[in-house]
């Protein structure tokens, strides 16, 4: 095994929940991510530890249920009210990485933090040396995979004075209420690269199907 794949074995060694599909997953985002400048050292292993801890996020929002979902994860099912609202998708992401998140203090996963790339991050991971940002976003009309790139370019501009690795999560209230996508179907690795760029920035995304219909509701495809 290659020096890279053994340290990537010792990064999520300390996640509980991981299973085999949950692994293939996060062998495909660091895959992508593999060879990039930024992609070494401690930011790598940060990365990959917020990396595993959102495919374990979004895992949970796939199998979670209507009845246990009440609360901070609502917005995963069909409601007679209106559509789920980002500060929804926000709100639970947060909870989940503050509550849960391996090698991160507390203190140090914020909400609302300003003054990053002359903006405001949702999301932000503050280490002693840099910062990693995620990005939220809910999408209404299009959330195929070319639908979700129009979010590329806020989550990849948050990495202008940090590692060029960024992190967007996208609450899909459009394509998946009927037949929701597997879990490797649902994260992936965008390069985002400018003409003056020296490198590309790397976004990390994950899909996530909300308004979702319950498993008894859903009818078979037919192409």
């Amino acid at each position: 095994i290659h020096d890279t794949r053994l340290e990537s074995l010792a990064a999520i060694a300390s996640l509980s929940g991981f299973n085999a599909p949950i692994e293939r997953a996060f062998w495909a985002m660091d895959e992508a991510l593999e060879g990039h400048p930024d992609y070494s050292g401690r930011v790598r292993a940060d990365a990959r530890s917020l990396i595993g801890q959102l495919i374990l996020f979004l895992s949970h929002c796939l199998d979670d249920t209507p009845n246990m979902a009440k609360g901070y994860f609502e917005f995963l099912f069909e409601t007679d009210g209106a559509k789920p609202l980002e500060i929804e998708l926000q709100r639970a992401c947060w909870h989940t990485l503050r509550l849960q998140a391996s090698g991160f203090p507390q203190h140090q996963v914020l909400e609302e933090v300003r003054d990053i790339a002359a903006g405001r991050a949702d999301i932000a991971v503050v280490r002693p040396g840099w910062r990693m940002v995620v990005e939220i976003k809910r999408e209404l009309e299009d959330a195929s995979r070319d639908g979700i790139r129009k979010y590329l370019g806020q989550a990849a501009t948050y990495e202008l004075t940090g590692p060029r690795i960024g992190f967007l999560v996208v609450l899909d209230l459009v394509s998946q209420r009927g037949w929701p996508l597997t879990l490797t179907d649902n994260c992936w690795v965008e390069p985002v690269r400018g003409a003056g760029d020296s490198a590309a920035r790397m976004v990390c995304v994950w899909r996530i199907p909300g308004a979702r219909q319950p498993p008894s509701q859903a009818k078979t495809p037919i192409h």
